[in-house]
């Protein structure tokens, strides 16, 4: 069953039980956590996840476990975001430290979620071809399918310079090629565009929908993403 929901801006007090709340953010593929700039989130410790270099055949998990820092741990209630690629990273990092809640933004549940273009990357083996340069040179072809305008454009390449070649491919492959499967035991919760076109709706996983959002809703449409956060870590009676 798929959630549609008609936001109205609503004023949100901290319940005084979340003194020890902790919300760690990670963006998605080659993105910083400045596209998280614009969300309104509840008073907390907020914990911001770059993206690092990943090592020589590294695995998802792998990487996860190296993303996860002393705050993290030391969390009595933590709440895990993640933005699209972002959104499987924390998935994976709930698979080491308990999480309070799994808050998925345009993002995907299981590999049944994935596109049919990025089924075609994993048996094909095509993230051999994916590279910074070529990244870079094809953003003319998917940067406005994608979402990529205005002044996210810059902020997509200034992420995109800092990071190194290899993580390019890494994301790639492991994105296309993660193993998680339905019944996802998580229990994630998905915030999902009527708009995306990167992941389907269509193929999402019992979503609360955001009306005409696309893949990046969470930086253009942050006041309605803000509100669904908000309660789901605050709900209302």
């Amino acid at each position: 069953m798929k959630l549609c929901l008609s936001l109205k801006k609503q004023n949100y007090t901290l319940n005084p039980n979340h003194s020890s709340l902790t919300i760690a953010l990670m963006p998605g593929f080659g993105c910083n956590t400045k596209i998280f700039d614009k969300l309104n989130l509840p008073q907390a410790n907020i914990v911001k996840l770059e993206w690092i270099t990943p090592l020589k055949s590294e695995s998802i998990h792998s990487y996860a476990e190296r993303l996860i820092t002393p705050e993290l741990r030391e969390s009595k209630e933590l709440y895990l975001i993640g933005h699209s690629f972002g959104g499987v990273i924390v998935q994976e990092i709930a698979r080491i430290l308990p999480a309070k809640k799994v808050i998925l933004i345009s993002s995907i549940t299981s590999k049944e979620s994935l596109s049919n273009g990025l089924h075609l990357v994993r048996t094909l083996r095509l993230d051999i071809w994916v590279h910074k340069i070529t990244m870079k040179g094809t953003f003319w072809m998917w940067g406005k399918n994608t979402g990529l305008k205005d002044e996210m454009k810059p902020m997509f390449q200034e992420s995109t310079s800092n990071l190194e070649n290899k993580y390019f491919r890494w994301a790639v492959k492991n994105l296309a090629g993660w193993k998680q499967s339905l019944p996802n035991d998580l229990n994630p919760i998905l915030i999902h565009g009527t708009k995306d076109t990167v992941f389907p709706l269509k193929k999402a996983q019992n979503p609360i929908e955001i009306e005409n959002g696309g893949h990046l809703m969470v930086y253009f449409k942050a006041d309605e993403v803000s509100d669904v956060i908000k309660g789901i870590i605050d709900p209302k009676p």
